[in-house]
């Protein structure tokens, strides 16, 4: 049970990240001089503006990744 709380915590918090993300990248401007920088701000606002389901991928693949690295850490200790 604590698992799943604890999925569902980092979960809601890696959604919130994400969003967040999302809407600084909101700035990116189409320009002909744009640096390697600016072209991956502009494909990743223009995956995560077209799809909650990536939001919701990466959310879920950041939740795993930082609840196996938690309680892998956790067992070796014991």
């Amino acid at each position: 049970m604590k698992r799943v709380i604890s999925f569902i915590a980092t979960f809601l918090v890696a959604y919130v990240i994400i969003g967040f993300l999302s809407t600084f990248f909101l700035s990116v401007k189409f320009a002909a001089d744009a640096t390697v920088w600016d072209m991956l701000k502009t494909k990743f606002y223009m995956a995560l503006k077209y799809g909650w389901i990536f939001k919701i991928i990466l959310a879920g693949a950041y939740a795993i990744i930082v609840n196996q690295y938690i309680y892998g850490r956790n067992e070796n200790f014991k």
